[in-house]
């Protein structure tokens, strides 16, 4: 075979090279159009079927107003209101209580300056903050609380203590409104009273 032979055999390879190469490419091309077209045709199709789920779902019912009560705070002990409180806040007496979600009720106090200690707590009991200095920590007895009208104050912390930590916490807590005195300014919501000292005994001065 002589050197032209040769060539012309060379030449015919790469030629036979690129024309297989370029069936294969094609290939290629017409099954990746195919797979792009089954995809957006599923997504289509999921789209569809989203559109008539959205489509046959029912409103939801708006949800119930929460309830006001009001509870008058003379001679209660702080301790049973306060636990009597928290429970309310927290919506414990819904049927369709959930730990997580805030159902429960508006919470109006008032003559919180009247509220009883047990024992020899009013004298014994001390509330403590820090000035965020060294050696800064101070503290009131439940007696200077009272005598510093800041009687409001005391049965709000007993309160957040039977709350639970963090936001659902703090949002309960701000439906508990307290006044000292005997007015308050949510007689538009008609709350209803709560005789609290007629449900036990021990849960009013004796």
């Amino acid at each position: 075979m002589d050197e032209n032979q040769k060539n012309e055999v060379r030449s015919k390879a790469r030629t036979d090279g690129k024309l297989a190469r370029k069936n294969a490419n094609t290939k290629g091309v017409k099954a990746g159009a195919k797979e792009g077209g089954a995809k957006k045709g599923a997504k289509e199709s999921g789209a569809k079927a989203d559109s008539v789920k959205e489509s046959n779902a029912k409103p939801k019912a708006p949800k119930p107003d929460p309830r006001w009560v009001l509870f008058n705070a003379e001679n209660l002990v702080v301790g049973r209101l306060a636990s009597e409180i928290a429970r309310r806040l927290r919506g414990k007496g819904n049927p369709a209580f959930l730990p997580y979600k805030d159902s429960g009720e508006h919470v109006i106090v008032v003559n919180t300056d009247r509220l009883h200690f047990t024992g020899n707590k009013r004298q014994d009991k001390n509330y403590y903050w820090h000035t965020g200095y060294p050696g800064g920590i101070k503290s009131r007895s439940a007696k200077t609380m009272f005598e510093q009208n800041r009687s409001c104050e005391v049965l709000s912390k007993a309160v957040k203590g039977m709350l639970p930590r963090g936001v659902l916490g703090r949002e309960q807590l701000k439906k508990l409104r307290l006044y000292s005195d005997s007015e308050h300014q949510h007689l538009a919501q008609k709350p209803q009273v709560v005789d609290f000292a007629a449900e036990n005994p021990k849960n009013s001065k004796r």
